[in-house]
């Protein structure tokens, strides 16, 4: 029987520890940046999206949408998140994924010289 829950928890945890998220405001936050930013469209579309450097108070502002991955063409095993969140800003690509109460904000492909990181946030709301 304890084998039965620990599969049972660990399939629940790959199917739903990434997924869309529902629509809604949403904030996340570490001592070094905030996301702010509005889900809408049943999960697809995330808008009004606002970064602020929680040292410096400025902010740059971006849009984009839930990337489905397209599972025809996968291995069968496949296991990972069943999409992601991608947008950008005038500066920067970034993309993350929802885990409860968390998200890890990437950021890449910057036009300055900007290098590629990474933020752990916990959601504030």
């Amino acid at each position: 029987m304890k084998n039965i829950f620990f599969t049972l928890a660990f399939f629940f945890f790959i199917n739903y520890s990434f997924c869309q998220m529902s629509d809604g405001y949403y904030v996340y936050k570490n001592a070094e940046l905030t996301i702010s930013f509005k889900i809408q469209n049943g999960g697809w579309d995330i808008n009004n999206i606002v970064l602020t450097n929680n040292k410096t108070g400025n902010k740059v502002y971006g849009s984009g949408y839930w990337h489905k991955v397209n599972t025809n063409g996968v291995d069968d095993d496949y296991s990972g998140p069943g999409g992601w969140y991608e947008f950008q800003t005038s500066n920067c690509n970034y993309s993350f994924d929802e885990s409860y109460t968390k998200i890890v904000l990437e950021k890449y492909d910057c036009k300055s010289n900007s290098a590629d990181r990474s933020y752990n946030l916990l959601r504030a709301n």
